[in-house]
């Protein structure tokens, strides 16, 4: 089986193909790859899935995989070094990564999906028209997607009474970020039980590292997701409150005025801006 090594910390690869060039083979690097276009199999870990545009992709080192092309697809392949997204991510985001053991395109936070397609096509752009410092855009954006990807593996992996606190508060950040419209998950009670803390430990532990009340950090997310959701969506406020586990509408506006001295109207009316239509909804940059 062939097996390809990167000889530098990354790389940007941007293809199509009508056939994909190699067969079954692995990698020493971790890749990311998104499909501009086109649809096909890929087929790793003893399964066989399909894909299709704006599908993301996360193959560990290692991984006996392989493309097969059903119609012509365009392929922008990132690819990090282990070394390399120790070095940009800090080592706590590496077991994230290696943690991914299915062939199936990457689950992402629905915001966090219009993001990484946003970043594509920003690298995509500036790979055909490169401009000034063109290599440093280009790390950063990439680094960007990587760090999007581990967060919500992340959320996604839960830690065993034998992690350490510190590794356990790693996981509880994307935790509450990604269940931030279910606030029965969110109580003291409901997190001490998934990440194996006491209810006082907890608190304090938190306290000591973030320099911020678990409640209050909570409140603040939660309200961050109603001014998105203010700022860059039509859903009523009515709505806002039922997608982000408010009693009602009501209760949404009472704790968002406390805090903002605004309604969620008010605000809406101030700070709502119009961003410019997704040009490529179904993953296609052109």
């Amino acid at each position: 089986m062939w097996i390809e090594n990167l000889y530098e910390p990354f790389e940007i690869l941007i293809r199509e193909r009508a056939v994909f060039p190699v067969d079954v083979h692995r990698h020493t690097f971790f890749e990311l790859v998104y499909i501009v276009s086109g649809t096909g199999r890929l087929s790793a870990f003893g399964r066989e899935v399909t894909y299709q545009p704006g599908d993301l992709f996360l193959i560990r080192p290692e991984t006996a995989h392989r493309f097969v092309v059903e119609t012509v697809s365009r392929f922008v392949f990132l690819r990090f070094t282990q070394q390399a997204v120790a070095d940009c991510t800090g080592m706590l985001a590496e077991p994230f990564l290696s943690a991914q053991k299915e062939p199936d395109p990457l689950q992402l936070h629905e915001d966090d999906a219009g993001k990484i397609q946003g970043l594509f096509r920003l690298i995509w752009m500036e790979r055909e028209k490169p401009g000034l410092s063109c290599s440093d855009v280009l790390r950063q954006w990439s680094v960007s997607a990587l760090l999007i990807v581990a967060r919500n593996l992340a959320a996604r992996t839960l830690p065993d009474a034998g992690v350490s606190p510190a590794g356990r508060l790693v996981w509880l950040l994307p935790y509450i970020q990604r269940h931030i419209g279910q606030p029965e998950r969110l109580t003291t009670e409901a997190l001490c039980e998934v990440f194996h803390f006491s209810k006082h430990y907890l608190g304090r532990y938190f306290r000591r590292h973030y320099q911020e009340n678990l409640g209050s950090y909570i409140t603040r997310c939660r309200l961050r997701a109603v001014e998105n959701e203010l700022l860059n969506s039509a859903r009523s406020v009515k709505e806002i409150a039922w997608k982000l586990g408010f009693a009602d509408a009501s209760h949404l506006a009472k704790v968002f005025r406390r805090h903002t001295g605004k309604t969620p109207l008010q605000f809406r009316r101030e700070h709502r801006f119009r961003q410019p239509d997704h040009p490529a909804a179904d993953g296609r940059f052109g």
